[in-house]
Formats: C-alpha cells, structure tokens, sequence
C-alpha cells in the first residue's frame, strides 16, 4: 500500500465515522419520510437575494426538480444506476450558491422517528461505540498495509489462501486486516493506546489519568457493552470497569438511564479522539510533500466534518474539540478555516472570554473579510463587529447568506444576535448591495449520472 491509498483509506473512516455520530444525534428527531422542498427556507434564503440572483436561484432549484423527475422515470423503467449529485460549488455567485446549498442541504437531511426514546437513546450509543471500533480497525488496517514490519505476529497463511490472493500486494492486505482485527480483540485501553502511538502521541498507562476525552470514550465502551450483554442492567464487573476510568459508578441492580445529552457527549468524545488519530497519524505516516498538498488535505477534511456537524444541529457536540487545539490548529499562519471551527468549539466549551484569549495570540489577516468579521467576533463587541459586516456586505465583499448560514460564522450570528443580522439585511439587500452589476453565467448545479 502506498501512501496515498493510506490517505484515501483514512479520509474515508473518518468520514464514515462522523456521518455515523451525525445521525446517531438525530436519532430522536422527526423526519420527514419524503423529499420535498422546504418553502419557508427557500422563502428566506431568496429574500437575502437581489432579482437577478432570485432568477438565478429558481433556475437551479428547476434543474434539481427536473433531475429528480428523470432519476424516478428512469426507476419507472427498470433502471436502478440513477444518481442524483447536487454540485453547489459549480455556482460562480457565492450569494446564489450559498442559498442553493442551504436548500438542498435541508431536502436531502434524514431523520427519522422513533416512538421509543429509551431504546433510540441505546442505540445511538451503540452506534457510536461501533462506528468508531469500524474506524480504528480500518485506521490500523491501513497502518499495517504501508508498514508490514509493524505486525507484531506472523498472520497465518494456507498455501491455497496465498495462491488464490493472486500477489505480495493483496497478501500484505490480507496479513494487515487480520492483524489490525486481532488487536481490537484486546481491550479497550490496549488498543487505543497502540492507535496513539502510531500518531506520535503516548497516553498514560492507567486510564485514569489519561486526557478526559479518552477517559470519557472508555466510559462510553462500558457502558455500551452493559447495554449489549447485560441490557442496561449494572453489576460489580460494570462499576469496576467504570473505576478504572476514574468514576464510581454503582454495582448491581441499577438500570443505565440515558438522555439526549449523553449522546451528544458521546458523539463528542468519539469526534474528538478520531479527529486526534486521523489527523496525527496522517501527518506522522504520510508526511509531507513539497508544497503541503498532504497536510492540507486533512485539515481540510477536519474542517468538512465539523462543518456538518455544526450545520446539522449540533454543535455542542464539537466542544471536546476546545481541548486539542494546539494539536490540531498548530503551525498555520495566518489563520484558516479549520482554526476558526476549532476557536468555536473553545468558544462553547470554555467560554468567549477562553476564545478571545487564544484568538488574540493567532495571525488575523486583513485582506479577507471573513475572517475580518470573525476576528471582530471573537472580540466580543457588537457594535464593532455590526459595523464591520455592513461594510464588507456593502463592498461585495461577502453577502449575508454566507454569514447566516455557514457554520464558520456560528460565533458571529451569537455575537451578533439574529434580529440584528436581520436588519442589516433589510436596509442594505437589494437596495445597497450588489447593484447594478451582472450575475455570473453558471454551468448547471445539478446533474444524473447513470451507472447501468
């Protein structure tokens, strides 16, 4: 295995892990069961546009409801390789293809409906206890192909196995799988702890005294494990497992009882001890090559997974981000996106007053608007910060679908206040704004593709 199929393999858990803690914190909410267009936000979104760009905007939704009647035809007809890709970024107005992704990004969103809270609060834990273990073990999967020398045994080959892998390459693959699943037999706290080592970070011995987010994932595998084998039932065995993670817990004869928080808080500890192995152990196995391409790919890919989930509702599940800032936001200059989502995770967890002190330390530059207005939020002052958004959105430097929509401005529409951002948009959109001057011409947004 190369280093660029360990990339790819890595980039891949991790996004299937995060979808996984995505839903798992939905997994109490209501779901529409059908794909439909959400009128109040396309009535919203289109009253931050000016005419032009409203025609602009209209045009694509028809292109995507087109799309969809050709995908269904197509289905009519037998054909089961329909593919419908919305593509935002093929939109040249920034205004017209923040307000085209808010939409779709709306329609497309799955949640469902579960009459049961207890047992959908049980399996959103198990869930995520699962989807992170199917993360660490293709993780150390991928490790053990780009470095066969790391498997600590000698995997086990019939000579009609090794015939019928056909190659070295897909023997090795074989050899990497199986050792990276025997490692996660062990215990919890062996396996993670060789995970850590292979990002250049080493935890303490006695989980008690690791780092709280690591502390709290164990408590969650123990907790997982009472709801799989014991049904939620505690015993001595429970407590003392517990005990090693530094909690008393109680012993026999108590029922586990959960709430939405506890999910939210497990989304949270898994984010943030996946983030720290796929980041890590990306800079350390991967490397770097001339010009970064590599390391700036994984904070691009962190910068992603937060994003979404701060876009999808739940944003508190990003605070245990707050406590690997330095890890994850170091040796950039001046700041970027991922900084700024990782400030905002501080910024919940410890508070504006922790934020704005880490913020001052960073590299704001001043020939971009958005982190111009950003900065100013993390300062804390309203009226500066009000004051610096009406310019920028007066000199088309940005427009405030971006500002109410993205998840990098989540501290300046709480700085802000949302009637503030309002009335701004009400004086300044259409009739200050972007006047006069030609909407770009836009290849389509939306497209079929069929695989059959």
């Amino acid at each position: 295995m190369d280093r660029n199929a360990f990339q790819v393999g890595a980039e891949d858990a991790f996004r299937r892990l995060v979808a996984t803690l995505r839903m798992a914190m939905t997994s109490t909410a209501e779901i529409r069961g059908e794909y439909r267009l959400n009128k109040k936000i396309i009535k919203d979104v289109e009253s931050l546009l000016n005419p032009e760009q409203s025609a602009k905007f209209r045009s694509h939704l028809t292109e995507l409801r087109d799309s969809i009647h050709t995908a269904l035809n197509a289905a009519e007809n037998g054909s089961t390789g329909a593919n419908i890709q919305v593509l935002p970024d093929r939109i040249a107005d920034p205004e017209v293809r923040a307000a085209f992704d808010i939409v779709t990004t709306d329609m497309f969103r799955s949640v469902r409906q579960i009459s049961d809270k207890e047992y959908a609060l049980q399996a959103a834990i198990v869930s995520i206890v699962s989807a992170f273990e199917v993360f660490s073990v293709q993780v150390l999967s991928y490790f053990y192909g780009l470095h066969p020398s790391a498997i600590s045994e000698d995997p086990q080959f019939s000579l009609k196995d090794a015939v019928s892998l056909g190659s070295i390459e897909k023997v090795i693959e074989q050899a990497a799988n199986k050792a990276a699943n025997s490692q996660m037999e062990k215990p919890f706290e062996d396996w993670i702890s060789l995970l850590m080592q292979h990002t250049g970070m080493r935890i303490a011995k006695r989980p008690a005294e690791w780092p709280v987010q690591w502390r709290l994932l164990g408590q969650i595998f123990v907790v997982r494990n009472c709801l799989i084998h014991a049904g939620g039932n505690t015993d001595e065995r429970y407590a003392a497992r517990m005990k090693k993670y530094g909690i008393d817990a109680p012993g026999s004869g108590h029922a586990i009882e959960l709430e939405q928080d506890n999910v939210v808080i497990a989304a949270g500890a898994a984010l943030a001890v996946a983030a720290h192995i796929y980041f890590g152990m990306g800079k350390k196995q991967i490397g770097s090559d001339d010009d970064g391409q590599h390391h700036r790919r994984l904070r691009e890919v962190l910068s992603d997974s937060i994003s979404d989930i701060i876009r999808s509702g739940n944003a508190e599940s990003i605070r245990p981000l707050a406590a690997s800032f330095d890890f994850l936001a170091s040796d950039v200059e001046p700041v970027d996106r991922l900084q700024v989502l990782l400030l905002t995770a501080v910024y919940l967890n410890g508070g504006p007053e922790q934020a704005r002190t880490i913020s001052s330390s960073l590299d704001w530059p001043n020939n971009d608007a958005r982190l111009r207005i950003i900065e100013a939020a993390f300062k804390g002052a309203q009226d500066n910060l009000l004051d610096i958004i009406k310019d920028a959105v007066r000199s088309r430097e940005i427009g405030m679908v971006e500002i109410l929509s993205r998840a990098e401005f989540h501290v300046v529409r709480d700085v802000a206040g949302d009637s503030q951002l309002r009335e701004i948009t009400s004086t300044i959109i259409p009739n200050e704004s972007q006047k006069g001057e030609a909407i770009p011409e836009t290849v389509p947004a939306v497209i079929v593709e069929f695989s059959d």
